[in-house]
């Protein structure tokens, strides 16, 4: 088993080290719906799947808006934010 399991011996160490960076913006201070998030992190499941995911605190720039000028990689946002940005030009 060990012969056979030596060629991908380094597998894992390289993908934490190439970990891709992640951002998430959060759509409001932090709470139940946003759980997900924080026990995927703190259960290492992100890390694990080689990602380095950043969870952004909710602020005065919604979360669409961090997104569509490339602030954060992902949102959490309800549908009418979602259509009110795509309206109004948003990618």
């Amino acid at each position: 088993f060990l012969a056979a399991s030596l060629p991908f011996a380094g597998t894992v160490t390289r993908a934490r080290a190439a970990a891709q960076k992640i951002t998430v913006a959060l759509d409001w201070t932090v709470n139940t719906n946003h759980i997900g998030l924080f026990v995927a992190r703190d259960k290492g499941f992100y890390r694990d799947a080689g990602l380095d995911v950043e969870i952004l605190p909710y602020g005065d720039t919604g979360s669409g808006t961090l997104v569509a000028n490339r602030v954060a990689d992902f949102g959490i946002s309800g549908s009418l934010g979602l259509f009110t940005q795509k309206s109004a030009g948003a990618d």
